[in-house]
């Protein structure tokens, strides 16, 4: 397995708030409920010139190659993407269907939330960082996820 390690950037990126892209992932994602849930969520890279590119994948392990990809090729600023999750009683959602959401951004690192919502009656909740049960989760997974494609602590 190659390691990838990246070079510290020469000149660093231009701050934006964290909610802009979060607002941003939220409302597309959530914007193609369905009955069957949310198909194929939503990923948003924005790059370190502003530019944002959107990524999807049908699989956890291609969402994460295209994650590690991203590190690897184009030097991020910011990354979210997410996975449709079902949640069982005892993990603290207020519904069974949650959206997962991992956020990464340079200098500050990775957190975790989710994004609970039902469609029969539409209900949307904002994403709840720090969730109790899943957040550790998430974060375990990205971690195993990420350092399995070669990219060990992903810039945190």
């Amino acid at each position: 397995m190659t390691t990838l390690f990246l070079p510290a950037p020469t000149n660093p990126p231009a701050t934006t708030p964290p909610e802009e892209l979060s607002s941003l992932f939220h409302s597309l994602n959530t914007s193609s409920i369905d009955e069957d849930g949310i198909r194929m969520p939503q990923g948003i890279i924005k790059a370190r010139d502003g530019s944002l590119t959107m990524i999807a994948a049908e699989s956890v392990s291609l969402m994460y190659s295209g994650i590690a990809m991203q590190f690897w090729k184009f030097d991020p600023q910011e990354i979210i993407f997410g996975w449709d999750r079902f949640s069982q009683d005892g993990q603290g959602t207020e519904f069974p269907d949650l959206l997962s959401v991992h956020h990464w951004r340079y200098g500050v690192g990775w957190r975790f939330g989710v994004i609970n919502y039902q469609f029969e009656p539409l209900i949307i909740r904002p994403i709840e960082w720090d969730h109790p049960f899943w957040s550790p989760r998430l974060n375990f997974e990205t971690m195993r996820n990420l350092k399995a494609l070669g990219i060990l602590e992903a810039q945190s």
